[in-house]
C-alpha cells in the first residue's frame, strides 16, 4: 500500500521540467490515447463525474495539453523521430486524427466519449468518417 504513492507519478515530471512521453502498457492499461487522456487528467475511472469519488493522487493530475503532448511530440522524441512526426509540422509526416469535439474545451470526465472521424498516417487516408 505505501509504494501505490509512488505509481504514475507523471505530474511530478512535468513540474520538474522532465521530458516524458505517454503511451500504455496493454494490457494493463488501455490502448486507447482519449481515454488515456481523460485518466491523466481526471486521476478518475472513465467517466467519473462524481465529486464524492476522490482522485487517485491527485497532485499527479495533467493538463489536456500536457496529455496530448505526451502522446505525440513526446512519444515521437522518446523514439527519437520528432524531426518526422509528433506535431503538424510543414516537411513532417501527416500522422494526425479529426475528433468529433474539442477534448480541450469539454468537460474532462467526457473525453472518453468523443469519436476519430478521421485517421491519417503518413499522408494516406485510413478512416473517414467526415
Amino acid at each position: 500500500p505505501e509504494r501505490t504513492v509512488k505509481q504514475y507519478r507523471i505530474g511530478d515530471f512535468i513540474k520538474s521540467g522532465a521530458k516524458y512521453c505517454l503511451g500504455s502498457d496493454w494490457p494493463v492499461s488501455t490502448f486507447e490515447p482519449l481515454l488515456g487522456i481523460e485518466v491523466g487528467v481526471t486521476r478518475k475511472a472513465l467517466g467519473d463525474s462524481n465529486s464524492k469519488h476522490p482522485a487517485w493522487l491527485p497532485e499527479q493530475r495533467m493538463s489536456v495539453e500536457e496529455a496530448v503532448w505526451g502522446y505525440t511530440l513526446g512519444s515521437a522524441m522518446a523514439h527519437h523521430c520528432e524531426k518526422e512526426v509528433g506535431s503538424i509540422e510543414e516537411g513532417k509526416k501527416a500522422d494526425l486524427i479529426v475528433l468529433n469535439k474539442d477534448i480541450f474545451e469539454c468537460k474532462p470526465h467526457e473525453i472518453h466519449k468523443t469519436k476519430v472521424l478521421m485517421n491519417m498516417v503518413d499522408g494516406k487516408m485510413l478512416l473517414n468518417e467526415m
